[in-house]
């Protein structure tokens, strides 16, 4: 049965499964970085809110790599 679902291409030559992967992690992504932002804005260690700030970049660097 599996094979038969991923024999369904979707998009440019991707199959369903690999799409469905990929808006996991773009959703995933956008959850961790909704959460971060909210922490960091209420640090108030400056080093520590600076780590998550970073951390924040990094993240939204892969959610644009993703699209």
């Amino acid at each position: 049965m599996r094979s038969a679902r991923s024999s369904i291409q979707i998009e440019s030559g991707r199959n369903l499964d690999a799409t469905i992967a990929e808006n996991k992690r773009r959703d995933k992504l956008i959850k961790q970085i909704a959460v971060l932002d909210k922490k960091a804005l209420a640090e108030r260690q400056p080093r520590r809110k600076l780590e998550m700030f970073e951390e924040l970049k990094r993240l939204k660097k892969e959610l644009e790599a993703l699209l």
